[in-house]
C-alpha cells in the first residue's frame, strides 16, 4: 500500500490522492517573509530540511529541486517529525494527509509549495497472480472499505 509507481504489473486499486507540503513550526523566521501559506522553490532553497529515509519519493523530490544539499537530518520514521520541527528551525517536505496530523496543538505550520510533482495517489497493491486466493481478496477488500476516500 503506498505511492508506488514503479509496480506496473500489480493488480492495484486507488485509495486516495494526496499532495506534498512542508511541515514548519509556527513562528518560524521564513513565516515573517510569506505574503501567503505557501513557499516557492526559492524560499524551499533557504531553509534547513529533514529528509525521511523510508519515504524515498520524498527525498527524490528533493533531490530532483536541487534542494538535498538542504537536507541537515535524516531519521527513519515520520514519527520524529513533530517534535523535532515544533523544537528547532528545521522543515520536512511530507505527505499531507500524515502532516495533517501532527499539527493540532502542537504550534506547527502546514504550508503549500511549488514543486513539480506535488500531487500523488496512493494505491492498494496485489500480485495479479494472487488476486484471487480468498485471503488476498479479503484483505484488499478490507483495505479499500477502511482507505478508500470519497
Amino acid at each position: 500500500m503506498g505511492f508506488l509507481p514503479e509496480l506496473k504489473s500489480s493488480g492495484h486499486t486507488q485509495l486516495l490522492t494526496d499532495r506534498y507540503v512542508v511541515l514548519i513550526r509556527a513562528g518560524h523566521p521564513i513565516t515573517q517573509l510569506l505574503k501567503r501559506n505557501a513557499l516557492s522553490l526559492k524560499r524551499l532553497q533557504t531553509l534547513d530540511l529533514i529528509a525521511v529515509r523510508s519515504h524515498t519519493q520524498t527525498v527524490e523530490m528533493l533531490r530532483a529541486a536541487n534542494l538535498d544539499k538542504q537536507i541537515k537530518l535524516t531519521t527513519s520514521t515520520f514519527l520524529a517529525l513533530p517534535d523535532l520541527v515544533r523544537t528547532t528551525d528545521l522543515a520536512v517536505l511530507m505527505p499531507q494527509v500524515i502532516a495533517r496530523e501532527f499539527t493540532p496543538a502542537r504550534h506547527l505550520l502546514l504550508m503549500d509549495t511549488d514543486l513539480p510533482a506535488n500531487e500523488f495517489t496512493v494505491s492498494v497493491h496485489w500480485s495479479r497472480r494472487q488476486e484471487h486466493t480468498p485471503l488476498i481478496r479479503w484483505a484488499r477488500d478490507l483495505v479499500i472499505r477502511l482507505f478508500r476516500s470519497t
